[in-house]
């Protein structure tokens, strides 16, 4: 018998963003497992490919139907000149009419021509899985309207992020009623679903106790790796150098610490720093060697691991306003054995790694003192090579994901 799974993803491939990775990374293994995933999701705004295209693009069993996009697209970029500033400002005041929440979930319009393309996959394929990615929380609050309509069909949101409580997506708003109207929202929705799933141990217990969640409708959906991507678990690092690898956002607030970063190891000759950005910014490498520098566009993941495994270190820095959570690129670097120097406040993430000896953490202020005697070494002496990744795997966790929905 057939088995259909509806995935409602914002972001999906061949969309580019990494919105689109954990869910195209899990409809590709619901697949394996015998499922056919149709996924409700935002049309493509321009010819940029997803990294995580090559996932789902071949595969028959993910069916896409994609919605035309009526949120503003100079919302969803910052603006570069006065023009564009003219006609973000205008933007967001129509969509604070339209908007009694905030004007920055990009699901707004997905209203009645959704719910309705949403009823008919349900209906025609018999389908037993509702997921919605979280964020954005619009069209998850809409959803709601199709249970009744469905009894037997199971509704599963997952946060990957948090939502009105988190520091992203607009949040906190200034505006207080708008804060409000967000976490009403938010809490319809985690008391109206199945299942709720969230990427991060921290997120889901402050949302169990925030919104007053029962315990047995929560579950911990963590990020996993494709061992598809990977080329070779162990690689010989090059003895030669100090190739340190920063994959990745340059996020705002972080220029201070490279700067420092940059300022305390221009003495070491060894050293070469890799940069795989999409917004390269090269006032954030001002006080670098230029011959020890070389910044490069986001590529593969195949080839980005390829070449992690070959470094001798990745760099990880967190803005000082982020929570230190378990995000995805930490367990990718951990499963090509390379070590992780993460900078940031002592939080999960930093915890994780040095608990499990599989790099080192520094606090900001301990940059100029401590990271020039780490670059010191090619490469970090007790470093735990036998550190099991089995339970991190898109199979593993899909797997454990089909046993705990069957139970609903």
């Amino acid at each position: 018998m057939d088995k259909h799974i509806l995935l409602v993803a914002y972001t999906f491939p061949p969309s580019p963003g990494i919105g689109g990775r954990r869910w195209a990374k899990f409809a590709k293994y619901f697949t394996k497992l015998g499922y056919t995933v149709h996924v409700i999701c935002s049309e493509q705004q321009n010819n940029e490919l997803s990294l995580w295209y090559n996932d789902i693009k071949d595969n028959s069993k993910i069916v896409l139907y994609k919605i035309i996009q009526a949120y503003p697209s100079i919302l969803r970029k910052v603006p570069e000149n006065n023009f564009e500033r003219i006609k973000y400002k205008l933007a967001n005041s129509y969509i604070k009419l339209v908007s009694k929440g905030t004007p920055y979930d990009r699901s707004l319009f997905w209203n009645e021509d959704f719910e309705s393309q949403a009823s008919k996959i349900i209906e025609e394929f018999k389908v037993d899985f509702v997921f919605v990615t979280i964020a954005p929380l619009h069209y998850a609050f809409r959803l709601i309207n199709l249970k009744k309509k469905f009894s037997t069909t199971k509704f599963i949101a997952d946060f990957r992020d948090p939502w009105s409580r988190g520091n992203g997506y607009g949040f906190p708003q200034k505006n207080a009623k708008r804060q409000e109207v967000e976490f009403e929202k938010e809490k319809f929705v985690c008391n109206n679903y199945d299942l709720i799933t969230f990427a991060h141990g921290n997120t889901l217990i402050d949302s169990q106790a925030a919104f007053n969640i029962k315990k047995e409708n929560c579950y911990l959906l963590e990020h996993a790796i494709d061992t598809d991507d990977y080329v070779a678990k162990v690689v010989p690092k090059d003895q030669d150098k100090i190739k340190v690898i920063y994959m990745g956002t340059f996020y705002q607030g972080l220029k201070k610490h490279f700067d420092s970063i940059f300022k305390s190891t221009i003495d070491n000759s060894k050293l070469f720093f890799e940069f795989y950005t999409s917004n390269q910014i090269p006032s954030y490498v001002e006080f670098a060697n230029p011959n020890q520098v070389s910044f490069n566009t986001q590529i593969e993941p195949k080839m980005l691991f390829s070449k992690i495994a070959q470094a001798n270190y990745v760099l990880i820095i967190y803005s000082e306003n982020m929570k230190t959570l378990m995000y995805t690129k930490i367990k990718e670097i951990v499963y090509t054995r390379t070590p992780i120097i993460i900078i940031s406040k002592k939080g999960d993430a930093s915890d994780f790694i040095v608990s499990n000896r599989l790099g080192i953490h520094l606090d900001y202020h301990e940059i100029e003192t401590k990271l020039p005697n780490i670059f010191s070494e090619v490469m970090m002496h007790n470093y735990n090579y036998t550190f099991d990744t089995s339970s991190f795997t898109f199979e593993s966790v899909t797997e454990k994901l089909i046993r705990k929905i069957n139970t609903l």
